[in-house]
């Protein structure tokens, strides 16, 4: 389950590193990059973008970023059950709700090609 859950993580992460470099035009980099990367996504650009996700999806999604630094970082064994229990118990629902913001952003992009 940690590894699904690690696994659902860099997928979601790698979508919005792609929005924030290739719309955004931001240079990621550091030591909290992956922090800032969801406070990053989460907040309006005036004349760029709108937010791309919303501040209960960062919300989430920052637990399971912490997840997994943790899993990166400690023994298989030291992982606590029933944090993993709770993050795995709202995969779906977190899954349906950021699906729905990328629908959104996506709808937002598809409208910018009616104005080219």
């Amino acid at each position: 389950m940690a590894l699904n859950l690690h696994g659902f993580y860099n997928g979601i992460e790698r979508v919005l590193e792609l929005i924030a470099v290739d719309l955004d035009g931001a240079t990621l980099g550091g030591d909290v990059w992956h922090t800032e990367l969801l406070r990053q996504v989460e907040l309006e650009v005036p004349s760029l973008r709108p937010a791309v996700i919303s501040s209960e999806t960062r919300r989430r999604l920052d637990e399971c970023r912490r997840f997994r630094h943790r899993l990166r970082n400690i023994y298989a064994a030291n992982l606590n059950a029933s944090q993993l229990e709770g993050l795995v118990s709202q995969l779906m629902s977190t899954w349906e709700i950021l699906k729905a913001e990328f629908v959104a952003f996506a709808d937002y992009l598809d409208s910018l090609s009616d104005v080219v």
